[in-house]
């Protein structure tokens, strides 16, 4: 079996015109690029530019400031008058009109009871009955509330020595040596209202102790209650001290006790 060849085909007449004219537009760019690119006028030089300077006149001045208006004063404002009226004038049994509050006159004292007692006269000062410039004098002073000082001196004879109060002297719990201590004490019946209830508790006192270990009196200052408070100044009154002293002098001070309740 014998193969034959395929003939070659020719090409369109279109396509050939076609590649010709592609070849001929190419050319004539190319040959207008060459001719821009070889032209003396690309290369002559520009005309300098010329620039002028004109400088800005300065601004005008500012206007004067105008001159202040004087401030106008306020227009006094005068109160209304008010006309005056006349009153008609009372009749002739109106009673007459009371008294200005300047014109009337004090209060009479109210009278004393026939059974007051009459006061002593207050007299302010100091009064003595005679002074020298040298040596002692005598300078009686008594309450001027019962009147005048006695003008004569007593004698010295006569005069007794300054009795201690009953208790002993008293001196503040700070200033003295050393507080009283107990040395006695009373247990005191325990309330049946607390025992019932099954309460204990405690009772804090001031007690004031003379000068000879007795309890003067006695003072709750944080009570328990429940009969505690009770119970606990009967028992106190009957403890016994060793007394305060300042010193070696038995004096009257304070202290505070405290009382417990425990049931049994």
């Amino acid at each position: 079996m014998r193969i034959t060849p395929p003939k070659p085909v020719p090409l369109p007449l279109l396509t050939l015109l076609g590649l010709i004219g592609s070849g001929v537009v190419h050319g004539a760019v190319f040959l207008l690029i060459l001719a821009a690119a070889l032209s003396p006028t690309r290369f002559e030089p520009q005309k300098p530019v010329e620039f002028e300077v004109v400088a800005k006149p300065p601004p005008p001045p500012p206007p004067p400031p105008e001159p202040e208006k004087p401030k106008e004063e306020p227009k006094k404002v005068e109160p209304p008058k008010v006309a005056k009226v006349k009153l008609p004038p009372p009749p002739p049994d109106a009673p007459p009109p009371p008294p200005k509050h300047e014109e009337a006159p004090p209060p009479p004292n109210d009278t004393p009871p026939p059974d007051a007692k009459p006061q002593a006269p207050v007299m302010i000062g100091i009064s003595m009955s005679s002074t020298t410039t040298a040596g002692g004098f005598a300078a009686p002073v008594g309450n001027t509330l019962y009147g005048t000082a006695p003008k004569v001196a007593p004698k010295p004879d006569e005069v007794k020595p300054y009795a201690p109060p009953p208790g002993g002297r008293y001196v503040p719990p700070f200033k003295v040596t050393r507080l009283p201590e107990l040395d006695k004490d009373f247990k005191a019946p325990y309330p049946e209202e607390a025992r019932k209830l099954g309460l204990e508790g405690q009772v804090v006192l001031r007690l004031t102790v003379d000068a000879e270990g007795k309890v003067a009196s006695a003072v709750v200052i944080k009570g328990g209650g429940n009969g505690f408070d009770e119970a606990a100044l009967d028992a106190v009154k009957r403890f016994r001290f060793k007394p305060g002293t300042q010193g070696e002098e038995r004096v009257a001070t304070e202290i505070t006790y405290t009382y417990t309740f425990l049931l049994d």
